[in-house]
């Protein structure tokens, strides 16, 4: 009797133990390419759940590889950007168990700059050809004293 009660208790414990270990979530991965292949380091990839709005980010590690653990199974949007940089969004469902992979290419961004250049004209008067001019009283005085000598 022992015996079998033993048996049981050994089975209950290692039934607990598996159901703590079953799965829940599921993962997505992947790597950060420009066109030419070239993968992108430091780029920042961002994950958006088109079930819950709920936005997550990572940034690229050297070899250009993200990756996102712990996702609720469901469809999600992710889309990665760096300097001049930018993917097109991606859709991928997330099952429970299994890890997606999605690379990211990388496209260059169009850059739009604006630059304003404006001056003012020099004031002209074009009702007449007239020229005119002042001097200042000490401007004349020195005038004149340079004309004696």
């Amino acid at each position: 009797m022992r015996r079998i009660l033993l048996i049981l208790f050994s089975m209950a414990c290692v039934a607990t133990m598996a159901f703590g270990q079953t799965e829940t979530t599921g993962d997505l991965a992947g790597t950060v390419k420009d066109t030419s292949g070239a993968v992108i380091a430091g780029a920042t990839v961002t994950l958006k759940s088109l079930t819950t709005g709920e936005t997550r980010a990572v940034t690229s590690s050297a070899t250009g590889d993200y990756r996102f653990t712990l996702l609720k199974p469901g469809s999600y949007q992710v889309s990665s950007v760096s300097s001049s940089l930018k993917s097109d969004f991606a859709k991928v469902d997330v099952s429970v168990g299994r890890a997606m992979v999605i690379d990211l290419v990388c496209k260059v961004q169009a850059v739009q700059e604006l630059i304003e250049v404006s001056s003012a004209a020099a004031a002209l008067n074009t009702e007449n050809a007239n020229l005119s001019t002042t001097f200042a009283t000490q401007q004349v005085l020195e005038q004149i004293g340079r004309a004696h000598v």
